[in-house]
């Protein structure tokens, strides 16, 4: 149950911990804060709480596996949002609960992944539906002046609550740990690899929260990204099984620079290079986890960090139109560069058994 059942789970109230969440900040949060410039702060300590406490987070459940800290994240997520007419403890409470939620995820897609990236991407993936779901159900009004608006988010992290209680089961000791997802060269020092994957985390993330993709003025439209990020997120873990992860981080990052940094006024095109760019999200995480194979909940925390870290400056500043374009196509080169060199050799999707399977001179 806890190898394929878990991963169900865990994807499907992904979804929903995330809607909640904006639905919260952007409907409930922000009417209750008011001012507009107050409200960005409020989104920055939520970030900060929610991406932010993940590592913390994530050590305290390496060292007492059992925690259920999933559980405790849905109903501390049911608190935030029944308080959503106090906004900053709100925030707090639901940052913290949507933090708790994702390192168990997390922990259970790496540790029963089997070696396979494909667990990581899938559970991750669902998570950019729910996001833009629940801000354009908030900004678009789906649930204003009903009574459903404020009772709905209670309910529904209730309800995935009690499914973590009763069909999800804290990880034994003697299964805590990383099987090898062969996502780096053994050669690669840990610090190296680990630095290197949390460096491109960071730049992609600055990168691509710097993506133009205002392609008109329609509410729904917020959707097409979000699912560009999300099949993206699952091709990424499922190539990297079928052709390596070091050839699928390479190519797609360096094929996605043109669609996103020079035809991102397109949408067609920039929704393909949306897909493209995230497909590294599961190889940076499973090869951080490869390098921490007993520390999967730091592993997970790590990648989230980094996501904080490079979304940061999108709060204190916006760089003009030209300086985005450049600041998205080299810091996506610069990623795609550090991979290659992190995860070591470029594997060929059509190399034969016992030839040469390296692309580029080591």
């Amino acid at each position: 149950m806890q190898n394929k059942g878990s991963l169900t789970i865990y994807t499907i109230a992904h979804f929903f911990v995330d809607a909640v969440c904006f639905f919260m900040l952007f409907g409930a949060v922000r009417n209750s804060i008011g001012d507009s410039q107050v409200f960005i702060y409020g989104l920055l300590v939520y970030n900060a709480v929610a991406f932010g406490m993940q590592p913390l987070i994530g050590m305290l459940c390496d060292k007492l596996h059992a925690l259920s800290i999933s559980t405790w994240g849905c109903f501390l997520l049911a608190m935030g949002a029944l308080l959503g007419g106090v906004p900053w403890l709100s925030i707090c409470l639901c940052g913290l609960g949507n933090a708790a939620f994702h390192v168990g995820g997390g922990i259970d897609s790496l540790v029963y992944a089997d070696g396979k990236l494909a667990r990581s991407g899938i559970f991750v993936a669902s998570g950019a539906l729910g996001v833009a779901t629940g801000t354009l159900a908030a900004s678009g009004g789906w649930l204003h002046g009903s009574p459903m608006e404020a009772s709905l988010p209670v309910l529904l992290m209730g309800i995935c609550g009690l499914v973590c209680v009763f069909f999800l089961r804290d990880i034994p000791a003697e299964e805590y740990s990383v099987k090898r997802f062969g996502a780096t060269d053994a050669a690669r020092s840990d610090s190296f690899v680990i630095l290197i994957c949390a460096a491109a985390v960071v730049v992609r993330s600055f990168a691509g929260a710097n993506v133009q993709t205002q392609w008109g003025d329609a509410e729904w439209l917020v959707l097409i990204p979000a699912a560009c990020a999300c099949a993206g997120k699952v091709l990424g873990g499922i190539l990297s099984d079928r052709f390596g992860a070091s050839f699928v981080a390479a190519v797609s990052l360096l094929l996605s620079v043109p669609f996103i940094a020079l035809l991102s006024a397109y949408p067609v095109c920039c929704a393909i290079g949306l897909v493209l760019f995230n497909m590294a999200m599961p190889i940076t995480l499973c090869a951080i986890a490869e390098r921490l194979p007993s520390r999967p909940g730091l592993a997970f925390g790590i990648t989230t960090l980094g996501l904080l870290i490079g979304a940061v400056p999108m709060f204190l500043f916006v760089l003009p139109e030209t300086a985005r374009t450049i600041a998205v196509a080299l810091l996506t080169l610069g990623a795609a560069v550090g991979l290659r060199f992190a995860l070591g050799a470029v594997k060929l999707p059509f190399a034969k058994a016992g030839r040469g399977s390296s692309a580029l001179p080591q």
